[in-house]
């Protein structure tokens, strides 16, 4: 059995907020934790999550995250993952149209985009064969995408309708790597992250206007290569 903790402090200046509000010249500090414990040679546990101050000379209010809480099973030729966890698809570099697993909060003032990412309640399974492997994913709970969004009129009411948690969304990709082109299939059925702005009756008094998140089936691909001193990397998907 072995047991390890990391973590780092962060600090830095931004000139405005990510809220599109009127905050400005904001002073943040975060501390960021990971945990990760052996339990047996094939049993693994990790926790991994921060807690930060984005207005420190003038709030005193703090905020923290559990990023990711997890146990993982790892076999000969199979894994298994059971738990809060981040979970990243596309080997394009920023923009990725398979990335539909794991929400982001856009708002949160990081450097890194990474640093963005939330876990969500899964079981993974994955199963390995020479080069290639298959990985199986099922999702008992959704979670969006956290976006910045105006302040509205006072005539204007806003709300987010989530989905029925009871709708288990999964996801099944097909991975070939370590050969001169890496590539993956994959295959989405859930709620889209980003959510679609419904608007209602304008003769409503105010006017509702609600951010659904629609039921999608997204069919991807993707491949990563290289060619002398350049690399190639290409991504695309079918949402319906």
């Amino acid at each position: 059995k072995s047991n390890q903790l990391s973590g780092s402090l962060r600090s830095g200046y931004w000139s405005s907020s990510r809220t599109l509000d009127d905050r400005a010249h904001l002073a943040t500090a975060a501390l960021w934790l990971k945990a990760e414990s052996r339990l047996t040679s094939q049993l693994h546990l990790t926790v991994e999550g921060w807690v930060r101050g984005d207005d420190l000379f003038r709030e005193q209010a703090s905020w923290g995250e559990l990023r990711e809480a997890y146990l993982d099973l790892r076999l000969d030729t199979v894994d298994l993952r059971i738990g809060k966890q981040i979970i990243v698809w596309g080997r394009a570099d920023r923009l990725n149209p398979t990335d539909t697993l794991t929400p982001r909060n856009f708002t949160l003032l990081a450097v890194e985009e990474d640093d963005q990412r939330v876990g969500t309640p899964a079981i993974k399974l994955s199963y390995f064969v020479g080069r290639f492997s298959l990985t199986s994913i099922w999702s008992p709970h959704f979670a969006p995408h956290t976006i910045p969004l105006p302040h509205l009129a006072p005539t204007v009411r806003l709300r987010e309708q989530s989905p029925s948690p009871t709708f288990a969304q999964w996801a099944v990709k097909l991975d070939h790597f370590g050969d001169v082109v890496d590539w993956s299939l994959s295959y989405f059925d859930g709620y889209n992250l980003i959510p679609d702005l419904r608007l209602g009756p304008v003769t409503a008094s105010p006017i509702p206007v609600t951010l659904t998140h629609n039921h999608i089936r997204v069919i991807g691909a993707d491949f990563a290569s290289t060619l002398g001193r350049f690399g190639l990397r290409g991504e695309a998907a079918y949402m319906r």
